[in-house]
């Protein structure tokens, strides 16, 4: 019989489904301030990762598949003392994660679900407590609407963090004052049922009747309902745009629109209030939790197209004093969640879970992520 393996002081490692750009942006950040053993383990995105995404991670990504049974070992790699797993659906994510607590290391559950409070999640509650919450040893979740559902699991507050996604606010900020903008509005995000892309458009339709003057509703993404937008003169299609022009978009517009039957947190979000922009988003956004307020925002029910054009009507109704608040309230709420701030909490997991000797890069004092007010879950 093999001896059991043995996790290395100072190592984590990072395990995250189909690796998207922002999160390398934030590892890469991250990696720049410590620990510098640090790896990356990913499931294959589609399309493939470009080599520049490889570049920024200095080489540290491992791509395998989401059956695959490989080992630290396999990987050329010795057991971290830290694991952050993307959830609990990979099959070859929670085979490393096992392994690395059963060689004596700590397992943070990264995980972006939102509390709905049905049935489904009742189950789901006894199943965490049964087969997971022994191998998690914190829960690291994008904001309020996550901490909720994690609290609902029975995970003590003092194991959970907020933060988990951010924008790459390096790409995603305000360069455009919002006054100057034209009466736009942006949606990004697939084309499915779930994004409720189109009843979007019927309300756009419905609003843009009723008023005089330019406006328009850009839409960028791809999708089985692409085919069934309506054909019209101020609905512009688009395909999925890279962050840099995404941002450049975003700064053209005054709202972003997100009225989703079921979004658990909403990256494009946190982009577009990074940027400046007004919000609509559905009450079943979780960022709306984190990044909406009376000031730069309206929430709608998913299912009304009169919700949905009231929300239109309101931006349109605002004048340049009104418009400049609301900019600066999305940009004061984004900076809660900006890619520094995914690296401080990042670390003060670490800190946490593991304290690290001098010259770790690890801080010698802070809470772990953000502070979460239990009356606010």
């Amino acid at each position: 019989m093999m001896p059991l393996a043995t996790t290395v002081p100072d190592s984590v490692a990072i395990l995250w489904n189909g690796l998207p750009p922002y999160a390398v942006a934030a590892i890469a950040a991250a990696i720049r301030s410590g620990p510098r053993n640090l790896v990356v383990i990913s499931t294959r995105p589609s399309p493939p990762a470009p080599a520049e995404m490889e570049q920024s991670l200095g080489g540290r990504i491992h791509w395998i598949g989401a059956q695959d049974t490989c080992s630290f070992h396999d990987l050329g790699e010795t057991v971290p003392a830290i694991t952050f797993a993307a959830g609990w659906a990979v099959p070859s994510f929670m085979r490393l994660a096992h392994e690395a607590s059963r060689a004596g290391g700590k397992v943070v559950c990264m995980c972006d679900n939102s509390f709905r409070g049905d049935l489904r999640q009742v189950a789901g509650a006894l199943v965490y407590r049964l087969r997971y919450s022994r191998l998690f040893d914190h829960v690291w979740v994008p904001g309020k609407a996550g901490s909720r559902l994690m609290r609902f699991f029975g995970v003590p507050t003092n194991r959970l963090s907020e933060g988990l996604y951010t924008a790459d606010t390096n790409v995603f900020r305000c360069t455009v004052p919002i006054e100057s903008r034209p009466l736009r509005f942006v949606f990004a995000g697939q084309f499915i049922d779930r994004k409720n892309v189109l009843r979007l458009c019927e309300a756009f339709l419905h609003f843009r009747r009723a008023i005089a003057g330019p406006c328009d509703l850009h839409l960028y993404g791809s999708g089985p309902l692409r085919d069934r937008i309506p054909s019209h003169p101020d609905i512009h299609v688009h395909p999925f745009a890279t962050p840099t022009r995404l941002s450049a978009a975003l700064n053209q517009a005054r709202c972003l629109v997100l009225p989703s039957i079921l979004d658990h947190w909403g990256l494009v979000v946190h982009e577009a209030a990074s940027c400046g922009t007004l919000l609509i988003a559905s009450r079943a956004t979780g960022a709306a939790h984190d990044l909406c307020s009376p000031t730069n925002s309206r929430l709608v029910d998913a299912s009304s197209i009169d919700d949905i054009v009231r929300a239109f009507h309101w931006v349109a109704s605002l004048d340049s004093h009104a418009l400049a608040a609301a900019s600066r309230e999305s940009q004061h709420l984004a900076a809660a969640f900006g890619i520094e701030r995914w690296g401080d909490a990042f670390r003060a997991i670490c800190k946490q879970l593991a304290p690290a000797p001098p010259g770790s890069g690890f801080p010698p004092h802070g809470r772990v992520g953000r502070q979460i007010d239990p009356d606010h879950l």
